[in-house]
């Protein structure tokens, strides 16, 4: 089918028309009525800010009398108390001006389409608003949300003048929808439009929402001069300006009362018009098709999270995937039955709050049920075919994602193609099942695989290694249950540990314990030290009981990798001189990463307890106790950190990676923060957690991956897959 001929068949199938929403008198009152509540609230805080600055006013003329009063040491005194007033009402206004002419955060790039590059599309779009009698939009953009909208192109000035549309369409609802699912999103969006002075209405009162939001969250360089300054002066100068940090404090306090009651008052009316905007959609789709693009938008946005999660892992060697929509695509289809069962019930568990603008999904779907709408477009085309140019749209839009974030540092040489990256994971998936597998689910990133050695060579009696190899292989299978129970204790006592050591640094800060989500009864430090105490034996205890299983998967793991190296074995293997060359690149790293699993543990405790005592900066941030205990922690995590750096700086990264010959240390983090750096340690603390338990699980995996298939030349089926929940996450 030509583009020509996809064009007339889309429009035709649109069969018939769709009865017009109509909105009954009492909520056009409505619309008015909130509308009037809305542009009363900033009216409101201009009272507010012109008294205040009234106030400075009249104090300055009317009381500068009171420095003609004082004689001698109290005329300081005098002059203080009228300049303070004056400072601080100065900085209160300004502070309060300030969000009056705030800007919005610079958007990103805007990508347009044009009716000759997209004829398909635009056909498509103007048959579709014709049936619900919407505008037709003057603009189409495309960018990477899992969201579609249609809003007025020049904001207030298109609001006044017409019907001046545009449509932003996001790619991966494109590449995760049907024509009927996609032309349903949109049918909604136009459908506001349809409501006109509603609409209109509507966008004043998300705007004063917005702008509300914004200005009660935003903190800028005003901000920081200020708290800096406060905590940088002496405390006989300070004290105008923590005078001046109340005030501001309160405004704010003033700013976020509007903006609730803005929420309240406009939530309501909101939420109604997402309703009769639905009903576009339901009569154009019909009732079925919108529960299911319903929860095909929660599926959608469920695949976005997990793409950003595989970005962020891809970026660890320094990747970035060229075609995200194809990455969420390939989320999507990765979505099991069970997990599409829990987005579902998630959706019918969902309640609508006080302040929320868009109904719940088992609202939304239940009004759609009562329509009973047959709908009139019902074409289950992926809507990808909708795009002449989708693929490189695609691309497009990813590009203009980094941009936004990364600036002037993103070169086209940093993205690469998705589909090596998709290979990628699926590989490392594919090995870290098989590791569950080989292990019996017996595994843990936080325990080493205790390797004999980290050097491999051939058996010098290949039948004898057999025979142990086939022993070891049966005790593996027998212990697995055991190992799992002994690792799940160690881990309880690691939690007990790790929450005892917050604990005592939290009553050794003499800060509020109250309020810390801890499963530990730690009513004193005393009992929080006990707890340690008890909870350092019960890992020494459990750690012992592991050793003896961990010690015999490694010599089995070993063996099998030595038989690789015989040669009646090794012409059994796919590719075997390049799975020799990984293993003798492997095993080294294997033994030596094992070697610093308590270093990563102790960057990991003692990071928990930093971000605890950090908790505790924002309300008590002068307190010189908390503040002493947090540059100890931070020390202490710092340390840590290096010496794991250091560890590692010779050790080539055995995986593919954009940097050549780049060090396992500079994978992990490219520079160790200074202990006062407190907000850096945290971060890079976290990432070195993470990219250490990627690299050990990946090797661990590959390893493993080898060993079994070295048992399966010899003739052996891999044992049973482990059915519990792995210890080792398949993401």
């Amino acid at each position: 089918m030509s583009r020509e001929q996809l064009a007339q068949f889309l429009v035709n199938s649109m069969d018939g028309g769709i009865e017009h929403v109509a909105a009954p008198i009492r909520y056009r009152l409505g619309i008015v009525l909130v509308t009037l509540t809305m542009v009363m609230l900033p009216i409101v805080y201009l009272a507010f800010v012109a008294l205040v600055a009234y106030g400075v006013y009249y104090h300055m003329i009317h009381h500068a009398g009171m420095l003609s009063v004082a004689r001698g040491r109290a005329a300081i005194l005098v002059l203080l108390a009228y300049l303070s007033p004056l400072i601080v009402g100065a900085i209160l206004v300004l502070f309060m001006f300030k969000p009056i002419l705030a800007r919005p955060a610079r958007i990103g790039r805007t990508r347009s389409l044009t009716r000759d590059g997209e004829p398909v599309l635009f056909s498509f779009i103007d048959a579709l608003c014709d049936k619900i009698g919407a505008p037709r939009p003057q603009r189409i953009d495309v960018n990477c949300d899992a969201n579609a909208s249609a809003s007025f192109r020049r904001g207030y000035l298109s609001m006044l003048t017409g019907n001046d549309l545009v449509l932003t369409i996001g790619m991966p609802l494109v590449a995760g929808m049907t024509m009927s699912e996609l032309a349903g999103v949109m049918a909604h969006e136009f459908g506001h439009f349809s409501q006109g002075v509603g609409m209109r209405m509507s966008y004043m009162i998300r705007s004063i929402s917005h702008w509300f939001t914004r200005v009660v969250y935003e903190r800028d360089a005003w901000d920081e001069w200020l708290a800096g300054s406060t905590n940088d002066l002496d405390i006989r100068v300070a004290w105008v300006l923590i005078l001046a940090q109340g005030g501001v404090f309160l405004t704010r306090r003033l700013l976020w009362i509007l903006m609730m009651t803005g929420h309240i008052v406009s939530g309501f009316l909101l939420r109604q018009m997402e309703f009769d905007a639905d009903r576009y959609e339901i009569r154009f789709a019909g009732s079925d098709a919108f529960e299911s693009t319903s929860r095909r938008l929660r599926e959608i946005g469920l695949a976005y999270q997990a793409s950003q999660s595989d970005l962020r892992r891809f970026y660890q060697e320094g990747k970035l995937g060229d075609n995200l929509p194809k990455l969420i695509e390939s989320r999507l289809e990765e979505l099991t039955p069970e997990i599409r069962a829990k987005v579902r019930e998630m959706g019918d568990e969902s309640r609508t709050g006080w302040f929320d603008t868009h109904p719940a999904d088992v609202e939304r779907i239940a009004s759609a049920r009562r329509e009973q709408a047959a709908g009139i477009f019902h074409v289950r085309r992926p809507a990808s075919e909708l795009f002449s140019n989708y693929e490189s749209l695609c691309k497009n839009v990813t590009w203009d994602f980094f941009r936004e974030y990364f600036g002037d540092r993103l070169k086209p040489a940093d993205l690469h193609s998705v589909d090596g990256l998709l290979a990628q994971r699926k590989a490392e998936r594919e090995e870290r099942k098989t590791m569950d597998c080989y292990f019996q689910g017996a595994v843990s990133f936080w325990r080493p695989i205790r390797l004999p050695t980290g050097y491999l060579e051939p058996p010098r009696e290949p039948q004898s290694t057999l025979k142990q190899l086939k022993t070891w292989r049966e005790r593996v299978s027998q212990a697995g249950e055991a190992y799992r129970k002994q690792l799940a204790e160690l881990e309880q006592a690691d939690d007990d540990m790790v929450q005892a050591m917050c604990a005592v640094a939290v009553y050794r800060s003499h800060m509020p314990i109250r309020n810390l989500q801890f499963t530990i009864a730690a009513e004193s430090i005393d009992e929080a030290k006990r707890i340690g105490r008890e909870s350092q034996r019960r890992q020494a205890k459990a750690k012992e009981n592991l050793q003896t299983h961990e010690d015999l998967a490694g010599r089995r793991m070993h063996a099998a990798l030595q038989l690789a190296l015989v040669p009646a074995v090794a012409q059994r293997l796919d590719q075997s001189p390049a799975l020799v060359a990984d293993v003798q690149q492997l095993l080294p790293l294997c033994q030596h990463l094992g070697t610093q699993m308590e270093t990563i543990a102790e960057i990991r405790n003692h990071r928990s307890v930093l971000e605890t005592l950090c908790s505790f900066l924002d309300r008590f941030g002068n307190d010189q106790t908390l503040v002493s205990e947090v540059l100890c922690e931070s020390k202490n995590v710092a340390r840590k950190m290096t010496q794991l750096h250091q560890s590692c700086s010779l050790l080539d990264y055995p995986f593919e990676h954009s940097t050549q010959g780049i060090k396992i240390s500079s994978y992990l983090a490219t520079y160790v923060p200074a202990p006062n750096e407190v907000g850096a340690v945290l971060d890079v603390s976290d990432e070195m957690i993470e990219k250490f338990a990627v690299l050990a699980m990946r090797i661990s995996g590959r390893l493993a991956a080898i060993g079994e298939q070295v048992e399966r030349a010899l003739g052996w089926a891999p044992l049973p897959v482990w059915e519990d929940k792995p210890t080792v996450s398949s993401d």
